[in-house]
């Protein structure tokens, strides 16, 4: 099954929570993320009102610019107007910014994730995640925060496409994209419109995600299949096995099994 491109379902500058804007089905994945502004303080977790566990997989600290990036998995769906709410450690945080999206086909699991982080001065106004090498079919996800006393947007670069793109109206603004990997090393990255006059103004995150393994039962014909035969001689209690004119197993992906199918012949003579 091979992953969906990322679907937005709210993004927030106002307040401490982000109220989802839109339903997700039965087996989505979802990634949000959550961008601040405080000295020495980290991401420590993130409720969706639920029992549902959100894992915090990338957060970096850039000066008192922070970003993080987290996934939750929903085998049930996830009901639009589902409140987000983050914990920032070291007191409260200014310039909250939280986005979310989601995406079906991704594996289900924390270990899915593998991924990277980078911290920009304010020199610059192109953002990077520094590359990660994504396998073909797999997710990147990536993100940008901007911090200064002036609006600005992002423009995506290096392949990927832009699913947010938000300030709040003063000097903050965050920004999410997403790549489908080829086997090469990608990065979340992008330019900002204006350059930081803050100190240490962008920081940037990327990870990536397995895309779900194949499955769906057994095939409906056999037939192209390595088979084994099994037979029982007539008279006879014992079962015999037998791969003569079948080719060898060989080269199963982990994820791929071997289907027997067994005949019952029997005889009156």
């Amino acid at each position: 099954m091979a992953i969906s491109n990322p679907i937005d379902i709210g993004s927030t500058s106002a307040g401490t929570a982000l109220t989802t804007t839109g339903a997700v089905p039965a087996g989505g994945k979802v990634w949000f993320v959550i961008s601040w502004f405080l000295l020495t303080s980290s991401l420590t977790s993130v409720s969706d009102g639920g029992s549902t566990v959100i894992t915090i997989d990338k957060q970096i600290l850039n000066g008192a610019n922070g970003l993080a990036l987290c996934s939750a998995d929903y085998p049930a769906g996830l009901a639009s107007g589902a409140t987000i709410t983050p914990t920032i450690s070291g007191g409260t945080p200014a310039d909250l910014q939280i986005a979310a999206m989601y995406s079906t086909g991704v594996q289900t699991n924390a270990a899915a994730a593998y991924g990277a982080v980078s911290a920009t001065a304010n020199s610059a106004t192109v953002w990077n995640s520094t590359n990660i090498t994504v396998a073909n079919g797999d997710i990147l996800i990536g993100g940008s925060k901007w911090e200064d006393s002036t609006p600005a947007s992002s423009t995506p670069s290096g392949g990927n496409t832009e699913v947010h793109d938000f300030n709040g109206g003063g000097g903050f603004a965050s920004t999410t994209v997403y790549q489908i990997g080829t086997g090469a090393g990608i990065a979340g990255s992008g330019t900002w419109s204006l350059t930081s006059g803050a100190t240490s103004g962008i920081t940037a995150v990327a990870v990536a995600y397995k895309a779900a393994l194949a499955g769906g039962g057994p095939p409906s014909s056999f037939t192209g299949l390595p088979r084994v035969q099994m037979f029982m001689a007539p008279g006879s209690p014992y079962l015999s096995f037998g791969t003569a004119g079948f080719p060898p197993v060989a080269g199963l992906a982990p994820h791929e099994a071997i289907y027997l199918q067994a005949v019952n012949r029997s005889s009156t003579t």
